[in-house]
This record gives structure tokens, C-alpha cells and sequence, in this order.
């Protein structure tokens, strides 16, 4: 049995633009690093941006944690924008979702 890959969550910030990148297997446990760094850009960055590229999976709680950072940039005039990779799962999430009409998802 394979084991699941840990979750990886590092932010950047340069000059009110923030990048938060998730890897791994992004899940409701292992992703609070994720959901604190996400809520807090979504308040006060000027814009924010998700990569994706390194992710194998995400679960409900991240796509819901990209749903409210997406209303609460919204209410300030501003979009998320997802950076994902077109062979890999969370793609497919955020179409199921219809997400492209809150946010900016960047396929590469």
C-alpha cells in the first residue's frame, strides 16, 4: 500500500501580493496551515494567489476554504486566482465546483 504524500504549505509575500502553494494531499487534517494562511490573505492582501501545481489531492474543507477567501476577496473588489496543473486532481475538483465564476483558475 502507498503511503499518502504529506501535505506541504508555504506562503510568500512580496509588497501585498501573496502566494500560498499547497502540495501533497491537502485534507481537512493536514491542511490548517493552509486555511489560516488563505483567511488571512483573503482579508487584507492585495492579491492573492493559490498554486496548486505541486498538489496530488484536495478535499471538501480546501475547496470550501477557496470558496470563502474567494466572497471575502469579492466584497473588497479583488478575485483569487488558482494556479493547477491540467494532469492532476484538484482541477477536476474546482470544475465540479464551478469555481471559475468566483475566482481565476490557471491552468498549466
Amino acid at each position: 500500500m502507498e503511503m499518502p504524500e504529506e501535505a506541504q504549505v508555504s506562503m510568500v509575500e512580496d509588497d501585498g501580493a501573496v502566494t500560498i502553494i499547497g502540495g501533497g494531499i491537502l485534507t481537512y487534517a493536514t491542511a490548517q496551515e493552509f486555511s489560516d494562511a488563505l483567511s488571512k490573505a483573503a482579508l487584507s492582501a492585495d492579491e492573492v494567489t493559490v498554486d496548486f501545481r505541486p498538489a496530488k489531492f484536495i478535499d471538501t474543507q480546501v475547496v470550501h476554504d477557496l470558496g470563502k477567501a474567494a466572497v471575502k476577496l469579492g466584497h473588497r473588489g479583488k478575485r483569487l486566482k488558482v494556479i493547477v496543473s491540467a494532469s492532476e486532481y484538484p482541477l477536476e475538483v474546482l470544475k465540479m465546483s464551478c469555481y471559475d465564476r468566483i475566482m481565476d483558475i490557471e491552468v498549466e
